[in-house]
């Protein structure tokens, strides 16, 4: 198979591994990702279900192992300081609490084909999260005595060395169970395949086992690195297979003995992580209203103040499904902004050239002086809170486009439209106007097939900085 695998260009402020969406598949695999329809969330719903099947029994488990541990410390902190009281009541709770949300963070609920070195790390950073919220609430509340915090650091081993001990028992019944475990489809020859069937059995811990005929269509893959394609077309053919399977687990041969290399996740065929996304939306939208409202009344009287015509404009754009939404802004233009642009490219050559390639011009004529501002320093898109508020956009997400750039866009515009667009996302923490239109799709594609919580988080973050910066600004 040869290489599919174009070279991608990389931003000169945050150099990431691009990858284009992929042009052709395996033999058995749809090139495009599917439409978000009913049957694919009622397919994500049930892969879901089946997940927190398969979670139930290691939530327990981590809970238990939470009151085991805070038994120990209360008894050693006796022992050791004649202090009954710690930990409180209060701090109980907490873990309670914080333990598993932390853990679901981590992707440790069901924690599917896991290293148990790896499921150690990952609890026992957990644990360390748990706690230093805990040991800064102790701060808060003034309860922040030598023996208490010498408790809390010695209740922290104990918490990490219980809940990972739990956690091994758990798997360790539980994978004797059909039910608990979860189908997985292999990608490999016969002779690789019966070889991970093997391995599967001994790796108990994994929380998987081969499909059998009666199970439903499987959430998880396993395809073996270099045996379906070159190394070059690697992983444009694993970025094919999560279309129809939202996680993957590539894995490699030390003579007979498979070994797991990396996982890759496609996390927006996964129902909460959706619902997750929009409840940050709605969740920082609401919170930053108080800031926000006296910003965009005052910048509305500018605008009306600086020209004639009105205080909004709003134009159509193509966001999830490809679903026609009216995108709304500040008006940064003067009323007749398509004459003088027309009059514009036909009396100069190198401003047509400009707008063919790119369908942005850096000197743009039509732009008046208030807007100017406005678009360097990012304020003028400030009123699409109400897109994100309704749901047609998102704080994080691709660049919304017109109807004349998806001819453009080719097979990214599959990527584009599984996805709500966003107000800012990697194109405009990447060089924004100093980046080529091919890097802009790069970056869709690379934001599609990426995505977590944590990537939102730090596109925000540094928008903030480009936005002070005025980083690949016109």
């Amino acid at each position: 198979m040869a290489s599919r695998i174009s070279s991608a260009p990389t931003a000169p402020t945050d150099p990431l591994p691009l990858q284009p969406a992929p042009t052709t598949a395996l033999a058995s695999v749809t090139t495009a990702p599917p439409v978000v329809t009913r049957e694919t969330v009622r397919r994500a719903t049930s892969g879901t279900l089946l997940g927190l099947r398969t979670s139930l029994p290691l939530v327990v488990s981590d809970v238990f192992a939470v009151l085991v541990s805070c038994y120990i410390a209360k008894l050693m902190s006796l022992v050791v300081f004649g202090n009954p009281d710690v930990p409180g009541f209060r701090a109980i709770v907490g873990l309670l609490v914080a333990v598993p949300s932390v853990f679901a963070v981590l992707g440790l609920y069901p924690g599917l084909m896991l290293h148990p070195s790896e499921e150690l790390k990952k609890v026992a950073s957990g644990a360390a999260v748990a706690f230093i919220g805990l040991i800064i609430s102790s701060f808060i509340i003034r309860n922040h005595i030598f023996a208490h915090l010498v408790g809390r650091f010695f209740h922290l081993g104990t918490l990490a060395l219980t809940l990972a001990i739990f956690r091994y028992a758990t798997r360790s019944w539980f994978s004797r169970k059909t039910w608990w475990r979860h189908p997985v489809d292999i990608h490999a020859n016969q002779e690789e395949s019966e070889a991970i069937e093997r391995w599967l059995k001994k790796r108990f811990y994994a929380g998987v086992r081969p499909r059998l005929p009666e199970d439903p269509e499987p959430r998880h893959a396993i395809v073996v690195e270099g045996s379906m394609h070159n190394t070059a077309g690697e992983m444009d053919d694993v970025n094919a297979l999560i279309w129809k399977h939202p996680t993957v687990s590539v894995v490699a041969f030390a003579g007979e003995e498979p070994y797991v290399t990396r996982t890759v996740h496609n996390f927006l065929l996964m129902p909460w992580q959706r619902i997750l996304k929009r409840v940050m939306d709605v969740t920082l939208v609401l919170l930053s209203l108080p800031l926000l409202v006296p910003v965009i009344v005052a910048l509305a009287i500018i605008v009306k103040m600086n020209s004639r015509g009105p205080i909004f404009y709003s134009s159509s754009r193509w966001g999830l499904n490809g679903r026609e939404f009216k995108a709304w802004k500040f008006r940064s233009m003067v009323v007749d902004a398509d004459q003088v642009l027309k009059q514009q490219l036909e009396s100069n050559e190198a401003l047509r050239e400009e707008w063919a390639r790119n369908l942005k011009l850096k000197n743009d004529p039509r732009i008046t002086s208030v807007g100017r501002v406005l678009r360097n320093a990012s304020l003028d898109e400030l009123p699409q809170i109400w897109n994100v508020f309704i749901g047609d956009m998102s704080l994080v997400g691709p660049r919304p486009i017109l109807g004349d750039e998806i001819s453009r866009y080719g097979d990214v515009y599959d990527l584009y439209k599984s996805v709500v667009p966003g107000i800012t996302g990697l194109w405009q923490i990447s060089g924004r106007n100093n980046t080529t239109y091919e890097e802009r799709l790069a970056y869709v594609s690379y934001y599609v097939r990426q995505w977590s919580p944590w990537m939102d988080i730090y596109i925000l973050i540094r928008t903030v900085v480009t936005v002070l910066t005025r980083e690949g600004a016109c």
